[in-house]
């Protein structure tokens, strides 16, 4: 019995030898392909705007929609134009006799009644209001660029990871089938490889997949062809502050917003409806000036001074002056009114609850910032660090032979799976900062921090 236990020792020793052996020559080619160190976000966030002000250069839509402040400012010369006068000529002439009539009457809208008044005041409420409507509009764009670009370097990243990943699986299959074939491992283990592998290269493809859709769809966002030009981040940012308070922005930033600068000029826009109605139905005031030449004759002939004959006719020359006025007796334009006091009210009740509506979304915006940056804080030193610290212990301890083959590859593979998490958390804290970033209405990353009482440390 005694021979019996020394030579399973032996055995033992022999076994775990020359699996050792066997592995050190894969541990070699193991390196710590871990997640690419993340960016300061200062830096990310300067080459995203670079993206951005590119955009808001070469998009069409953007193109389009500010054509609209230039449509309102046409309107304002519009609005501030006299009416048309109006000019009326009329020949009558009898036939076969020297009677003539011909007048000429010229009519000239006077405008003070308020119409053209209160037409300019709307018109050039109108502009601010298509103004503020075109910042909205670039607001709501930059933060679709930004979430694009994100998606994109993370999607990238998880690609990278995933590949690099590979072909050290790839590498452990290699090793674990010639250990099989000189039948120091069992053909399960091999299969358990097969399966990794494959397992690898199916993630590898929806990871490709995801690149290619996320470059298709940030390309459409540019409203370019291709990404041709466009200088990406090579990884997402980290996590640097701690806490981001924005209270005081919170007030401040809510009626500062392009959309709710917008809201208020739809006020100022229904005001002026309401004005314009009540011009309609004031009296109107045409300043009337009329000339005319009247030549009057009879058949026959008579007596002149002279003693002699002449024809009987005469010829008369009126000049006219007048005030024409249209009193609103009957219709006052109360109905439009009426109408116009009802938008105008709506309007308000509009503005309010949109200030109320954009508090409430920075607020939203803010606690879901804060939160992610906590998570990708814990992620990054609570998660990701110990992991790739214990996946290098876990390495030398295999290469010493203190640990199995499997215990090796059950590390490695949880990295992996670390790795990818560590890429999902840190494309949440980005998109989250740019939904912050557009809530708050600032233009950039420098002037969110200005607003929180932080400094851009560049």
């Amino acid at each position: 019995m005694r021979r019996n236990k020394v030579t399973k020792v032996l055995m033992s020793i022999i076994l775990v030898s020359a699996l050792s052996a066997t592995s050190v020559s894969g541990v070699a080619t193991v390196k710590d392909n871990g997640l690419v160190n993340l960016m300061p976000p200062d830096r990310y966030w300067s080459i995203v705007d670079a993206i951005v002000q590119k955009a808001l250069i070469e998009n069409p839509y953007i193109k389009g929609v500010r054509n609209e402040e230039l449509v309102a400012g046409q309107l304002v010369r519009q609005a501030g134009l006299l009416e048309n006068p109006t000019l009326s000529w009329q020949l009558d002439r009898r036939r076969g006799g020297v009677d003539r009539d011909r007048m000429l009457d010229v009519e000239i809208p006077l405008p003070i009644d308020g119409r053209r008044e209160s037409a300019v005041r709307t018109a050039r409420a109108g502009v601010d209001e298509s103004r503020f409507r075109v910042l909205d509009e670039e607001r709501r764009f930059v933060m679709k660029v930004r979430e694009a670009v994100t998606n994109l370097v993370a999607a990238r990243m998880r690609r990278d990871l995933l590949v690099m990943n590979l072909s050290l699986a790839e590498r452990n299959k290699a090793l674990t089938s010639e250990s099989v074939e000189q039948g120091l491992r069992a053909p399960l283990d091999l299969n358990r490889e097969v399966v990794f592998v494959n397992a690898l290269r199916a993630r590898i493809e929806i990871a490709e997949a995801d690149v290619t859709d996320f470059e298709a769809g940030l390309t459409a966002v540019l409203g370019r062809t291709d990404l041709d030009g466009i200088a990406l981040p090579t990884s997402l940012p980290g996590s640097r502050l701690e806490n981001l308070s924005l209270q005081t922005a919170i007030l401040d930033q809510a009626i500062k917003r392009p959309d709710f600068l917008s809201s208020l000029s739809s006020v100022s826009v229904a005001k002026g409806r309401l004005d314009q109605s009540r011009a309609e139905g004031r009296p109107r005031f045409d300043l009337m000036f009329g000339i005319r030449d009247m030549r009057l004759g009879f058949p026959f002939l008579g007596i002149d001074g002279t003693g002699g004959f002449s024809q009987i006719e005469d010829s008369m020359r009126y000049t006219s002056l007048g005030l024409k006025v249209k009193f609103p007796i009957f219709n006052r334009n109360q109905g439009a009114v009426s109408a116009s006091r009802f938008e105008f009210a709506s309007a308000n009740e509009f503005s309010e609850g949109l200030r109320l509506d954009i508090r409430g979304e920075i607020a939203g915006a803010l606690s879901r910032f804060n939160r992610t940056n906590r998570s990708l804080g814990i992620m990054v030193t609570g998660v990701v660090a110990p992991a790739r610290e214990n996946f290098r212990v876990t390495k030398i301890s295999y290469e010493e032979g203190l640990v199995s083959l499997d215990e090796f590859l059950r590390e490695q593979r949880g990295l992996i799976d670390i790795e990818v998490d560590g890429i999902e958390s840190a494309r949440a804290n980005a998109v989250a900062e740019a939904g912050l970033i557009a809530a708050v209405g600032a233009g950039s990353y420098d002037v969110l921090l200005q607003l929180a009482g932080y400094r851009s440390a560049k």
